[in-house]
């Protein structure tokens, strides 16, 4: 349990966090180091699949059952699937997906058609480990899935692969059109002039929750190429701490569908900005985003 000296901080912590995400973030760091949060500081409702593995007990105990560990580990099959509380499935199933990720695979496509929709996906972005080029045919697959929302995250993986899923075609409807509208080029230093980009100034609500939304849908890769750079590159132009919005939604874009080489380089970008200068909570929250995301 963490320290009772320590609870005035954490309280503190959750007080700020923006939603139910953000508090999760919150119980993952701590459980990074050891710890667990006292259940009446917060406990993963039972809907949520996205806790820490330690709180899988609770979240099956709220859901109804019995809560205890399994007395034999045994391993997660086809077979052995329906002998899994939901919470303890994932924990397992995230085993499997680790060690053989093409069983791991097949459990989801076969097993796991129901309970993707009825918790949130929890099952498919378990494909996020030890994704390859060997589950595009079934990430592929998904992009006639009833579920908009699994549509969506199939694209993403595919993206992290190098598969585009809604390649930029510069035309009037297209979304990546209307985003780099949001953003500017420029040049910055007086002896070695470099290309720089930075979010447009805004002059209403309005315009910010656009460009938020726009930021959502278009995969990462594809945004650089809007701009004929490589991702290092744009990466390496974005000028951080302009505006804190943009700079989060850049960083969750980046998170979800780049590859484990740009997030990377995102992550170190981010560092090395914290280090060098003051920068605000809300880049820090991105260094935790990108960093969180790192393989």
């Amino acid at each position: 349990m963490l320290p009772e000296r320590l609870r005035p901080l954490l309280s503190a912590a959750l007080k700020h966090a923006a939603d139910a995400r953000f508090k999760t973030r919150v119980a993952t760091l701590v459980a990074s180091r050891g710890f667990v949060l006292h259940p009446m500081d917060w406990m993963p409702a039972a809907s949520y699949q996205e806790s820490p593995d330690v709180y899988a007990p609770w979240v099956d105990w709220q859901a109804g059952m019995d809560g205890e560990q399994r007395s034999r580990r045994e391993q997660l099959t086809a077979e052995t699937w329906d002998d899994f509380y939901p919470a303890a499935r994932r924990i397992a199933l995230a085993d499997v997906r680790r060690s053989e990720p093409a069983a791991a695979r097949m459990l989801i496509e076969t097993r796991d058609q129901a309970s993707r929709r009825r918790s949130g996906l929890h099952s498919s972005k378990l494909m996020r480990v030890g994704l390859g080029a060997d589950d595009v045919p079934f990430l592929k697959s998904l992009s006639a899935d009833r579920s908009g929302k699994v549509r969506e995250l199939a694209s993403r993986l595919l993206a992290r692969l190098g598969e585009h899923g809604n390649p930029a075609d510069g035309g009037p409807e297209d979304p990546t059109t209307e985003l780099a509208a949001f953003i500017t080029e420029g040049k910055s230093g007086f002896i070695r002039r470099r290309t720089t980009y930075s979010p447009v100034k805004l002059k209403s609500p309005a315009q910010e929750s656009r460009r938020v939304d726009l930021l959502q849908p278009v995969t990462w890769s594809i945004l650089p190429r809007a701009f004929g750079k490589t991702e290092s590159d744009f990466i390496g132009a974005w000028q951080f701490d302009v505006d804190d919005n943009a700079d989060l939604s850049l960083v969750r874009m980046v998170a979800v569908s780049g590859g484990d080489a740009a997030v990377a380089l995102l992550a170190d970008t981010l560092v090395a900005e914290a280090a060098s200068r003051r920068l605000s909570s809300s880049i820090s929250c991105c260094v935790w985003t990108a960093a969180g995301s790192v393989p």
